[in-house]
């Protein structure tokens, strides 16, 4: 579960400092151990995170249900920010 905290908030920190944000998004892991980045989408260029949060979930949902997955983890721009050292933070909200 490390591993896939570690990798969500590592492409999480890269998007914030690229792009200033990022849409919420998920990291799972199959029964083989492969890590793989997830996004919804939902037919909109710039979509409320509410309704990508939804595709994320419906579709870890169905994911599960297929035995897709050995573990998931959600990733939303305040967990992001939250885990960052207060340095960081402040640069990225400058």
């Amino acid at each position: 579960m490390d591993a896939l905290l570690d990798e969500g908030l590592r492409a999480a920190i890269y998007f914030l400092e690229k792009n200033g944000e990022f849409f919420p998004f998920g990291v799972t892991m199959s029964p083989s151990c492969e890590i793989i980045h997830t996004q919804g989408w939902t037919g909109d260029e710039h979509p409320p995170s509410q309704e990508v949060i939804d595709v994320l979930l419906h579709g870890f949902a169905a994911g599960a249900e297929r035995g897709e997955y050995k573990i998931r983890q959600s990733v939303m721009p305040e967990m992001a920010r939250s885990t960052m050292p207060v340095a960081m933070r402040e640069s990225i909200d400058l």
